[in-house]
């Protein structure tokens, strides 16, 4: 599959001047990386108070003041925004018109319908998106900066639903890519494959009475890989030992966001990937908007860019470069 099926990328460089971090984030079924682009940019987030009209579950990253910032870009100063678009395909819930999508989709109601459809257009996603990944690390090499930690990678809606097959699908550890990624931003998503995935997770074999609960994760992030390598159709996962799994697959931080009026990609639907995503051992940042439908505002936005400053502060990114 060439790269060069999918549109080349919206690129917002830092407005600071100094490239540090990279944030790449995924549109929605139909959209394209610019228009993703445009509609996050023209919600203003400066905000004199923090909102109480949210639902917050697992904080334990620093917080980052927001002030003056007029919007992600320009709270972002050091980081390079990547808005990646999918390739032109046949979209069956549009009666197969042509759309800029990660992968098919059958039914907004019902996103189990006609997964098989989906299936070519993920692999393909998952192995791009790992080479724009590559591209990534190169650029922030070249600046003589360790990549480890700088990149968060997300989406919204469709965009968040290919998140977690990159997530979840194990090609990022097979590529040696997975230390790389220093979080994840999912907003208003939901998991393909979900209950393939989680009968799998539950199936035997199971772990021994004495396993540890970092071995009992590991043991279902390892079913998790198995069953997607078999749904996808991905090569076979690169020799890689447990210890080293644990390293950082244990380490990683996820920020969940979901609207409680939501009626395209249910809430309830968020709410199963978060727990799918708690059962394999990582962390999670989980938060609802009272009212918001399906799409972001400010205070979300606002969230995000904690989440992600928070990250990069904890992993020491930011200092280490001063």
């Amino acid at each position: 599959m060439a790269s060069d099926a999918y549109p080349p990328p919206h690129i917002i460089h830092p407005s600071g001047g100094e490239h540090k971090t990279t944030l790449i984030l995924l549109h929605g079924t139909s959209t394209s990386g610019p228009e993703l682009a445009a509609s996050l940019f023209s919600i203003p987030l400066a905000s004199d108070t923090t909102s109480t009209d949210c639902i917050t579950l697992n904080q334990d990253l620093p917080s980052v003041t927001l002030t003056s910032q007029k919007n992600l870009e320009s709270a972002l100063p050091y980081t390079r925004i990547v808005f990646p678009t999918g390739k032109p395909r046949k979209t069956t819930v549009f009666n197969g018109k042509e759309t800029n999508a990660w992968f098919d989709v059958a039914d907004f109601s019902d996103r189990t319908k006609g997964e098989d459809l989906q299936i070519p257009g993920i692999r393909e996603s998952i192995i791009y998106l790992c080479s724009l990944i590559q591209e990534e690390i190169y650029l922030l090499s070249d600046q003589g900066r360790e990549s480890k930690g700088r990149i968060v990678i997300g989406g919204f809606s469709q965009g968040a639903a290919m998140s977690f097959m990159l997530l979840l699908s194990g090609e990022l550890l097979s590529q040696n890519l997975s230390h790389e990624i220093g979080a994840w931003t999912l907003l208003s998503g939901w998991t393909p494959f979900r209950a393939q995935i989680e009968k799998a997770m539950f199936s035997p074999p199971f772990p021994d009475d004495k396993a540890s609960p970092q071995e009992i994760y590991a043991l279902r992030r390892e079913k998790t890989r198995d069953a997607l390598w078999d749904i996808l159709e991905l090569p076979a996962l690169a020799s890689t030992s447990i210890d080293t799994q644990k390293q950082w697959e244990e380490k990683r931080k996820v920020f969940m966001a979901h609207g409680t009026q939501d009626t395209k990609v249910r809430t309830e639907w968020g709410k199963q990937s978060r727990d799918l995503l708690k059962n394999v051992g990582l962390h999670i940042q989980w938060k609802e908007y009272q009212g918001l439908e399906h799409w972001f505002n400010a205070d979300e936005l606002r969230d995000l860019v904690s989440f992600v400053g928070g990250i990069w502060a904890r992993n020491g990114v930011l200092e280490s470069d001063k």
